[in-house]
């Protein structure tokens, strides 16, 4: 039997405070209707929550870019990562490389994740790739998390999925050989 994926509830929440932020009394139907009203940080829930959440916060926010729509929440959800406690503690962790942040991406998937299957390469001095085996967000809504994460470090690289089966993707994420050593913005 295959466990489900779960998400730890404090990635809920962000999703909730990027909603809220813009559109507060449409973000508290969406959230009743979908059952999000007690979520609690360090809880564990169902993954389908945060996919179903973020379906709803694409049509809010980007109603007119379809399957784009999910890249720019993508992003969004990058900089919420990456400016809670929790991201900054995990990509601190994560040391200088660029190379070494993106092979550590199971570790940081399992900090806000269980059950997820997660595969990384080396492909190159330059390159990495990352396949998730069983990945329930969106192919192109992950593209713009880690084309955001490169931004936010001002790396010049580029993101290309590959669609293997419905659940099934890889990222290759490349960047420039010159690539200096990164850094935590002191402010976003």
């Amino acid at each position: 039997m295959v466990n489900e994926i779960t998400v730890k509830g404090l990635f809920i929440l962000q999703t909730l405070k990027i909603l809220e932020d813009k559109f507060p009394t449409e973000t508290k139907e969406i959230q009743e209707k979908l059952q999000l009203t007690n979520i609690q940080p360090l809880n564990e829930y169902p993954v389908r929550y945060q996919v179903d959440l973020e379906a709803a916060g694409v049509k809010l926010l980007f109603p007119n870019l379809g399957d784009e729509g999910y890249v720019e929440f993508g992003k969004l959800s990058f900089h919420s990562f990456a400016s809670n406690l929790v991201g900054k503690i995990l990509l601190t962790l994560a040391g200088k490389s660029i190379k070494t942040l993106l092979l550590s991406s199971p570790r940081f998937w399992g900090a806000m994740t269980k059950g997820l299957d997660i595969e990384t390469k080396e492909l190159s001095e330059n390159a990495v790739s990352i396949r998730f085996h069983n990945n329930p967000y969106t192919m192109q809504g992950l593209k713009g998390l880690f084309m955001e994460g490169l931004q936010y470090f001002k790396i010049n690289g580029t993101v290309e999925g590959k669609i293997f089966s419905q659940n099934d993707h890889e990222y290759i994420i490349s960047w420039n050989k010159n690539t200096p050593v990164i850094s935590i913005p002191e402010k976003e």
